[in-house]
């Protein structure tokens, strides 16, 4: 058991839940991480999750930040995403591939120091390392310096040899999976887990991998050695050097993704200043065909090693201190006089100018307001109601071309479920017309739902994660999503996960992921239908609006009132 005397997931002191359907508060202090009680309000069934002072929700599970009550000392804890906890003969293969790579010492590798199943769910006791991941470390910095790159991948280069030597292959190597226990030391992270994980995943004959790292071998599902691995650490020492991985082009599509992968990118268009042996190494370990690429661990070492030693001594350039030859003298004493008459000139030229009239000083440019002649009118005092009227009507027209641009804005952050920038988009709208204002309330409204809605779903997916196909706009086929977070989504694919910002999924499928959460008569089902109304509308779906919003008011009438505002064309009840 994860609780039983071995460790405690450092949580509030307060251990209670929400029951999802009717919302009692429930309280989880005695029970169990992962055990199923029921509410005792509804009888819904809910897992008892510990969820506070998490790493990280990453492709095959959540990363924890736990306690080992035996050693007092903090470790990590990854708890396997369900579906990938299978049957008992696939969590004995997770379980031996964990124990090989506990038996991985070495001061590259993370160290693993436990392992099971609980509740039906498998996790990983490991070492834990919180500097950060170099996928942190790139996205901060964009490009690394070649220096501090050869030495990641020497240490990393090392780590996969001692596994290799205990018959392991890694099988995901990428940044996110080297980790840092300080300023200088790197350790790769999840052994073996990978490719046992993609055996039990809900995709027959899965390969599991990401799309940028991913050995094109493996997208071809052929037999697999560590010549993949090879290939993966130079895809990521790439990525780290030229700020950009070694493929171009956005596709997540199995069949496009090897197409690109046959013609890498050329290391010396992005990092020009980046030596030949550096480059000649990153070129050959990702080489298409694995027989091009090293042969074995020692021989990438040896060559990583020897650019790094080449690198030192380019950077250090010995200074001499030479006497300087006495027939320099002469010239730099006529130099001197040359300057010092120089100087003599300069001075007697401002002494005259100081003695002209100065010049007036520029006038700084004041800011000047705008303003057109009906806003002035409209200022003025004595004015009746009649000209008032007439000469607001013009105003709204003066402001309806800047309105117009605030609503365009407005529509290309919603383009790309950029919500909260919405939001600040019409925020920004300066108005005094009365309709137009009125417009502005509603829209702001509009934004705020849409922030909810995002929010729910980002809940929900990194809660229950979405199982069901769908294509994201590059026609790839997905089988689900695994978590989020505001910037992007990870997405399930044929052969593994990928990381992909909300815009490259079409409104219709996040729609379909939307509604898969909505729960019949539950208590909030009312409110997601509404929100999930509001999204459609603003994405161009209004037939599933208008049913969505139509369900929404039947539950909960003060929501028929608001119609209007999501779906204009609909007539305000009477």
């Amino acid at each position: 058991m994860l609780q039983s005397g071995l460790m405690a997931i450092e949580a509030e002191p307060a251990m209670t839940q929400a029951c999802p359907d009717c919302g009692t508060a429930i309280d989880t202090t005695d029970a169990e991480p992962l055990a199923q009680i029921a509410c005792p309000n509804c009888g819904e069934e809910i897992r008892v999750e510990r969820t506070f002072d998490h790493f990280n929700v990453v492709g095959m599970g959540t990363v924890y930040k736990a306690r080992d009550t035996h050693l007092d000392r903090f470790v990590a804890l990854k708890l396997l995403r369900r579906d990938l906890s299978g049957k008992e003969d696939h969590n004995a293969r997770l379980q031996q591939e964990a124990r090989i790579a506990a038996s991985v010492n070495h001061p590259n590798v993370i160290q693993v120091f436990d392992s099971g199943t609980d509740h039906g769910q498998f996790y990983v006791v490991m070492e834990l390392v919180d500097h950060g991941s170099l996928d942190d470390l790139i996205e901060r910095r964009h490009q690394l310096p070649e220096m501090q790159v050869l030495e990641i991948g020497i240490q990393v280069a090392k780590g996969l040899r001692a596994a290799h030597q205990q018959g392991l292959i890694h099988r995901d190597v990428k940044p996110a999976n080297i980790l840092f226990v300080d300023e200088y030391a790197a350790k790769i992270s999840d052994f073996g887990l990978a490719g046992v994980a993609g055996e039990e995943s809900e995709t027959a004959a899965e390969i599991w991998g990401t799309p940028y790292y991913v050995a094109p071998e493996r997208l071809r599902k052929e037999p697999e050695d560590f010549r993949g691995d090879i290939y993966s650490l130079g895809a990521t020492l790439f990525h780290a050097i030229a700020g950009k991985a070694p493929i171009e082009g956005e596709t997540n599509a199995g069949p496009a993704l090897l197409d690109l992968k046959k013609q890498p990118l050329d290391l010396r268009d992005f990092a020009p200043e980046a030596s030949e042996a550096t480059v000649s190494i990153f070129q050959r370990m990702i080489a298409p065909d694995s027989a091009q690429r090293f042969s074995s661990y020692d021989e990438l070492l040896s060559n990583l090693e020897e650019a790094q030693r080449a690198l030192i001594g380019m950077t250090h350039v010995p200074v001499e201190r030479r006497r300087r030859p006495r027939r320099w003298l002469p010239i730099g004493a006529a130099l001197l006089i040359v300057l010092s008459a120089t100087v003599v000139m300069l001075f007697a030229l401002r002494g005259r100018q100081g003695n002209a009239p100065a010049r007036p000083a520029a006038s700084p440019v004041s800011p000047v307001e705008v303003k057109s002649p009906e806003h002035a009118a409209v200022k003025r005092q004595g004015v009746d109601g009649a000209a008032r009227g007439n000469i607001e009507n013009k105003i709204g027209n003066v402001e309806n071309g800047p309105w117009n641009s605030v609503l365009a804005n407005y529509r290309a952050q919603v383009a790309l479920y950029n919500f909260p920038q919405a939001a600040v988009a019409i925020r920004s709208a300066k108005l005094s017309d009365a309709s137009l204002k009125q417009a502005k309330e509603a829209t702001e409204k509009k934004a705020q739902w849409l922030i909810d809605w995002k929010n729910n779903l980002i809940g929900d997916l990194n809660r229950a994660h979405f199982s069901g196909a769908f294509t994201d706009s590059s026609g790839a086929q997905c089988t689900g999503i695994t978590s989020a977070n505001d910037e992007s989504l990870s997405l399930r694919l044929p052969y593994g996960i990928t990381r992909v910002a909300w815009a490259k999924l079409p409104p219709k499928a996040l729609l379909t992921v939307s509604k898969s959460f909505i729960k019949p008569g539950a208590r909030d089902a009312a409110d997601r239908q509404w929100l999930c109304a509001v999204f459609a509308s603003e994405t161009g779906q209004t037939e599933a609006a208008r049913q969505l919003a139509d369900a929404a008011a039947k539950a909960k009438p003060q929501y028929r009132e608001q119609i209007p505002q999501v779906l204009p064309d609909t007539l305000s009840p009477r």
